[in-house]
């Protein structure tokens, strides 16, 4: 079936009852609600037949909230995001309308084929999206994730990385947060109730930052230069803070607004500035390390085969000078040491290259120095690893 006509045909559906089957999508509306759905429905199509995706997407996602039963919206939803360019929410909705934990999923079995297509397709071309749910205490709450702007609740994708989190509502205290996320999980966020404000002007805000652990944290900014084991929460002036934490290879600022609450987690991630410890230095500490190991395998290899010549060719003396012959139990422990020697050359040797090739592209790319390039030791409660990130010419 060609995916317009998959689109059209799931649209339509929509509209009206699915007489084959004993239970139907929001067949309990009132008649009010009930009119106003099937009205956004001829909306939705509409606006998507005349290639208005943008609009179709907020018709479709009004009829969501009138009644979001059907799995037949997600699939249209699907369709349209995935229309108008955005790979993260067309692969999120395509998911979503292909769950079989969905009581009305019997629905979707002749579109199975373009569904599995389509996330086949959108799978590579946004590999790293990750899957983001936020929920609110309160409601009519405005969320901003870097440059995106959602209603709360957010259930979505969005790719991975470090974004600055803003929750606001008219009439109360903004909240403000840095988040990370992370393409091979889940990532839940709750927005907790926003406070309303003072009765009188503030210029303080509040910050709260987070730890893995009772890790101690530096913070330096407008009156405040001290440490303080976390987690801990602070009144301070509005403007620049800056924090690190050296025991985590971790700094980050955040800048705050009088009257936000701005929440801070640490992460074990390497500093970005100011470590002395860019592309170069670990390109020759890796060149140096790879090179050692190659030095050392080839040493073994000389003394597996030493222990080899021993064997074929004796040259212990006895005490009037004659070589003495090896017995069967001495040749045969020569022969398992030169064997342990070979295998730990090519270990050592199959590292020590490893090393050297990393090092040789460390100290030979052009890497931009006006991008956020960086190279350094990360680790946490539970992993280790190097990293290396940038712009290369």
């Amino acid at each position: 079936m060609h995916q317009a006509a998959a689109l059209t045909l799931g649209l339509l559906v929509t509209l009206g009852a699915n007489l084959a089957q004993a239970q139907v999508p929001c067949e309990k509306l009132n008649s009010a609600d009930e009119q106003q759905y099937d009205k956004l429905g001829v909306e939705a199509l509409e606006h998507y037949e005349a290639a208005e995706y943008l609009d179709a997407i907020d018709a479709i996602l009004r009829t969501r909230a009138v009644c979001d039963e059907d799995p037949i919206l997600k699939f249209n939803l699907a369709w349209a995001y995935k229309k108008v360019g955005n790979c993260d929410l067309a692969r999120y909705w395509f998911e979503r309308s292909n769950d079989a934990a969905d009581p009305f999923s019997i629905m979707m079995t002749d579109r199975q084929d373009n569904i599995a297509e389509a996330l086949t397709e959108l799978s590579v071309e946004c590999s790293g999206s990750a899957r983001v749910s936020i929920k609110c205490d309160d409601e009519g709450v405005t969320l901003s994730i870097g440059d995106q702007t959602f209603p709360c609740p957010f259930d979505g994708r969005i790719p991975q990385g470090t974004y600055p989190l803003r929750a606001e509502k008219e009439g109360r205290t903004p909240f403000a947060s840095k988040v990370t996320l992370d393409a091979t999980q889940s990532n839940h966020f709750l927005i907790p109730t926003l406070p309303e404000p003072s009765n009188r002007p503030t210029t303080r805000a509040l910050l709260r930052v987070t730890c893995p652990g009772k890790d101690i944290v530096s913070m330096h900014g407008p009156g405040v230069n001290e440490d303080n084991v976390c987690p801990f929460e602070k009144s301070v002036a509005a403007g620049t803070f800056e924090f690190d934490a050296a025991d985590k290879l971790w700094s980050d600022s955040v800048e705050v607004a009088a009257g936000e609450i701005v929440d801070l987690r640490v992460y074990g991630v390497p500093y970005e500035e100011g470590s002395g410890w860019g592309a170069k230095e670990w390109g020759w500490l890796t060149f140096g390390t790879g090179a050692a190991l190659g030095a050392a395998s080839l040493t073994l290899v000389v003394l597996a085969d030493l222990d080899r010549l021993q064997i074929r060719e004796p040259s212990q003396l006895g005490p009037d000078g004659t070589v003495l012959s090896l017995t069967r139990a001495e040749a045969k422990q020569l022969e398992t040491d030169a064997n342990t020697k070979n295998t730990v050359s090519i270990i050592t040797g199959s590292a020590g290259a490893a090393l050297v090739l990393t090092g040789v592209l460390l100290l030979t790319v052009n890497w931009d120095e006006d991008s956020d390039s960086s190279a350094g030791i990360l680790w946490g409660d539970d992993f280790a690893g190097l990293s290396l990130s940038g712009r290369f010419n």
